[in-house]
């Protein structure tokens, strides 16, 4: 087993679920996890990632926000009853405990999906477009970005081989 593991800790929240929030980790994207919480048929609403953090010690962090919540734990799953905010302000003073250094706000919002989280951004699109072209399916591309690249020949200034 690796000494680090890199991953994301966690704050999922359903509007269906009134102050009450799930903290856990995951190794995949958070969005990922909450789409699979979201399954089930008993579930009215799908679940939010409300906050992530990455952290290389996931399971030290994890560990920690459960032990500051646990009088307010509704089971023995990672089901917290407190609002997102104090949720948030706990992980966010584990990262720090554990990791030394704090977590941080992504820049913008994220084009979200069952698979994916990209910055919403048009150099951000354009980046996804061109170096995952199986992306480019249902994420809604430009047809200017989506394009397929194309090979300088020699004979191109911009080219390398020409320089």
């Amino acid at each position: 087993m690796p000494m680090h593991e890199t991953g994301f800790v966690h704050v999922l929240h359903n509007a269906a679920m009134q102050d009450l929030v799930k903290i856990g980790f995951t190794t995949k994207l958070p969005e990922e996890r909450a789409y699979e919480f979201s399954k089930p048929t008993g579930v009215p609403l799908p679940f939010d990632v409300s906050f992530r953090a990455l952290t290389m010690r996931l399971r030290q962090v994890e560990r920690l926000v459960h032990q500051q919540l646990a009088d307010r734990r509704v089971s023995r799953k990672e089901f917290f009853s407190v609002s997102v905010e104090e949720a948030v302000a706990t992980v966010r003073a584990c990262v720090l405990a554990v990791n030394g250094i704090e977590a941080w706000e992504p820049a913008g919002r994220h084009l979200g999906g069952p698979r994916r989280a990209l910055p919403e951004s048009r150099t951000g699109l354009r980046a996804a477009c061109h170096a995952r072209p199986v992306l480019r399916r249902g994420m809604g591309c430009p047809r200017s970005l989506a394009g397929p690249l194309r090979r300088r020949s020699a004979g191109d200034p911009r080219s390398k081989a020409a320089r």
